[in-house]
């Protein structure tokens, strides 16, 4: 059922969009990522969502980790199976092409595919959005039911480490080259990942306080035995939630190595404008100058690094040379 409803929307969400008219391709992109989300998001987690709190027969728990487990193997059974269907069709046209080449030649079998040729013959290239989207979906799948099935952490490790050595493989060698865009980070994304540690969080507690009976083996305390579950719940998911507020307050917005280049783009920017060499071939300055990981541009015409030191006077022998 679920991969019955998720090619239906495969096939409605690009009518909805063409109904759409926004200002940019990223604004575009950006909602198509979030509608997909949340339609697919619905349908993956309502039948777990279900099994875990609503379903009251006594075999509810071992279906939900029966189910969790399934899925991530399906998934990479899917990958697989897509992957040896390409290899396939791109056989077999490439036989097929050979044979019309001989017929056309008269049986001479010197038909050589150049590169563009190939590149032509590959699968268009179709985003970077499904395959996000699979592993946001998993991720959600892998938070918020951990404490039901904790092996689904390693499974999911290792389904998605095949995936991903599969996945490069497959856009390496069976899909054209994407085509060159502007974005910043990993978009939206970003958001959903936010939003679904929040869920995780709240989804986790509610597992072990409502289905997994946590809160019975804990009922010897006076105070908890003098407590509902509600109460519980709300203090718990309450802490886990400042929890993962905490630890995303630890992780920097910029790596170190990524500050250090934005410093020094700033830098080299701000000596080519206010100094009058606008006229400068930036690729001679990019073949000119040989900087280092480490090297940060402190001001124009100096780095911290001995060996790129001298920038200045190289900007000025190049506007000089031209």
């Amino acid at each position: 059922n679920i991969q019955i409803v998720v090619a239906l929307w495969g096939w409605l969400s690009p009518k909805f969009e063409a109904f759409e008219n926004w200002r940019t391709p990223q604004d575009r992109k950006e909602s198509q990522v979030l509608k997909d989300f949340v339609v697919l998001g619905m349908v993956y987690y309502y039948p777990f969502m279900y099994l875990a709190f609503f379903e009251e027969h006594e075999h509810a728990l071992a279906e939900l980790r029966t189910n969790l487990v399934m899925t991530f193997l399906v998934q990479l059974v899917t990958v697989v199976g897509q992957i040896a269907v390409g290899v396939f069709l791109r056989s077999w046209r490439q036989n097929r092409e050979r044979k019309q080449f001989m017929s056309a030649s008269g049986g001479s079998d010197t038909h050589r595919v150049v590169d563009v040729e190939e590149q032509n013959q590959r699968q268009p290239w179709e985003g970077d959005s499904s395959y996000y989207l699979n592993l946001m979906i998993q991720l959600g799948l892998a938070t918020m039911f951990a404490p039901a099935q904790p092996m689904i952490l390693v499974i999911a490790l290792a389904t998605n480490m095949i995936q991903i050595r599969l996945l490069a493989w497959k856009l390496t060698y069976f899909s054209q080259r994407p085509a060159l865009t502007q974005q910043e980070g990993i978009g939206p994304w970003q958001t959903i990942m936010m939003y679904l540690s929040c869920m995780s969080a709240v989804t986790s507690i509610a597992l072990c306080i409502f289905t997994l009976g946590v809160f019975e083996e804990v009922k010897t305390l006076e105070l908890a035995s003098q407590m509902p579950k509600s109460w519980v719940f709300v203090i718990g998911e309450h802490g886990m939630l400042l929890f993962v507020a905490f630890v995303g307050s630890l992780i920097p917005k910029v790596s170190k190595y990524d500050f250090r280049v934005l410093e020094q783009h700033k830098h080299t920017r701000h000596a080519l404008l206010h100094h009058s060499y606008q006229a400068v071939d930036r690729w001679k300055v990019g073949k000119l100058i040989k900087c280092q990981p480490d090297d940060v541009l402190v001001s124009p015409g100096q780095m911290r690094s001995p060996a790129t030191s001298g920038l200045w006077q190289i900007l000025q022998g190049i506007s000089e040379s031209t």
